[in-house]
């Protein structure tokens, strides 16, 4: 068996317009995956919060997808903002006091979050609330927002479990969207 190639202009040409073509097609599944992931980065998040009891609430409604360009995608979800100046996201990501102390997020350690900071222990803290809230322990201010009375609340990590859950799911988005181009 012989193989034979041909060493020309046009033969260098057609490869270079087979490589803007391959290019081409690698831009469109990597866009169409990261736009897919996307989406289901958001659905995932809104299944957490609704598994944590936290469907229908501003956090849930806060969350959104913020389109960079066609190769960047953010996800967002903030909640209302407290007045030590925490976006209440976080204070759920994460846990606060000896509750969330007792059920760490699996980062706390890693970039620095403390618990109980202002020692309370058992004795407690107040956090912002709503009026969907089931904690018995709760009133309205003077400035008119809710808080509760709480020991802290354990770590419900949304968007660390959606990036996992992400994560896992992007040999099988690509394979899909590569089956559906050839």
């Amino acid at each position: 068996m012989r193989f034979k190639m041909e060493l020309s202009t046009k033969s260098v040409d057609n490869l270079l317009k087979m490589l803007k073509m391959t290019e081409a097609k690698i831009r469109f599944v990597v866009s169409a995956a990261l736009q897919q992931l996307a989406d289901m980065g958001v659905a995932h998040i809104g299944q957490l919060l609704t598994y944590y009891g936290l469907g229908d609430t501003e956090l849930a409604r806060t969350i959104e997808l913020i389109k960079v360009n066609d190769n960047h995608y953010r996800i967002r979800a903030t909640g209302k903002q407290t007045s030590i100046g925490v976006c209440q996201a976080v204070l759920i990501e994460f846990g606060t006091g000896v509750k969330g102390e007792q059920q760490p997020h699996q980062l706390a350690a890693e970039v620095g979050y403390k618990y109980d900071i202002n020692a309370h222990g058992n004795d407690g803290w107040y956090y912002p609330s709503s009026e969907q809230d089931r904690n018995p322990k709760k009133f309205v201010t003077k400035e008119g927002d809710i808080v509760a009375w709480t020991k802290g609340m354990p770590s419900r990590p949304f968007m660390y479990n959606s990036t996992i859950f992400l994560e896992s799911e992007v040999q099988d988005v690509l394979r899909q969207i590569i089956k559906e181009l050839v």
